[in-house]
C-alpha cells in the first residue's frame, strides 16, 4: 500500500463499513490521555455494537480485534464486555493463526480496505476467549454496547515531532462455521469496520 494511503487513512478519525449485519462495529471509542510522554501508556476504550437489530442475522463469535501498531507498542487488552451486556466479562487471548489468515488477503475489507494492504505496521489478532451471544442475542442485547479497552505504550525515544498510529479492524469469528477444529479459516471469519487514530508525543503529557 502506498504510503500516502496509509496516512489518508490514518487522517480519519472513525470509519465503519457495513459489511455484514453478523459482526460487532466500532461506535465510539476514547484515547485517554490526548498524548504521551517517552514510556507512558494510553488507554484507548471501544465502544462495539451489532451491526444489526435483528437476532437473524446477528450470529454468535468470538469478537475480533485486528490492531496495527506503528512507533508505538500494544501492550495489552482487557475483558471483553466490560459491562457485562453480552454475558461477559470474558478472557481475551492472542491469536496468531487468526492474524495470518486475515493478513492473508481476501478475509477482511471495510471501505475498500483490505487489512493485507496496509503495510510499515506491526499486527496482532486479539480475540474474546469465548463466544459472545452464544445462545442468540436478546432484543436488549442488540442495542447494548460490548466495552473493551486496549492499551498502548510510547516508545522511550518518543519525542515531541514523532507520533504513534494504531490501525484496528473490530469483526468476529465464528469457529466451526465451517469445521470445528479450532483452526480460524475465511469462511468463518468476517470484518465490520476499522478504526485508525495517531497519539501525538511531547516532552510533557496531557
Amino acid at each position: 500500500m502506498k504510503r500516502s494511503r496509509v496516512w489518508l487513512l490514518l487522517a480519519l478519525l472513525l470509519v465503519i463499513a457495513l459489511v455484514t449485519s453478523g459482526c460487532f462495529q466500532i461506535r465510539s471509542f476514547q484515547v485517554s490521555p490526548r498524548s504521551l510522554a517517552a514510556n507512558q501508556v494510553a488507554t484507548v476504550n471501544l465502544n462495539l455494537y451489532p451491526l444489526s437489530t435483528s437476532s437473524a442475522e446477528t450470529q454468535p463469535g468470538r469478537v475480533v480485534l485486528l490492531v496495527g501498531t506503528h512507533d508505538i507498542a500494544y501492550d495489552r487488552t482487557s475483558r471483553f464486555d466490560l459491562s457485562g451486556n453480552w454475558g461477559g466479562p470474558t478472557g481475551r487471548a492472542s491469536s496468531v493463526a487468526l492474524r495470518d489468515l486475515i493478513r492473508g488477503g481476501g478475509v477482511c475489507q471495510a471501505n475498500g480496505v483490505d487489512a493485507q494492504e496496509i503495510t510499515g505496521f506491526t499486527w496482532r489478532a486479539t480475540i474474546s476467549a469465548a463466544d459472545l451471544g452464544v445462545d442468540g442475542p436478546t432484543a436488549q442485547q442488540l442495542d447494548d454496547v460490548l466495552r473493551v479497552k486496549l492499551y498502548f505504550k510510547s516508545p522511550a525515544n518518543a519525542a515531541a515531532d514523532m507520533r504513534g498510529n494504531v490501525i484496528i479492524f473490530a469483526g468476529i469469528w465464528d469457529d466451526g462455521l465451517t469445521t470445528a477444529d479450532g483452526i480460524p479459516q475465511a469462511g468463518e471469519v468476517a470484518c465490520a469496520g476499522l478504526i485508525s487514530f495517531s497519539i501525538p508525543y511531547t516532552d510533557n503529557a496531557a
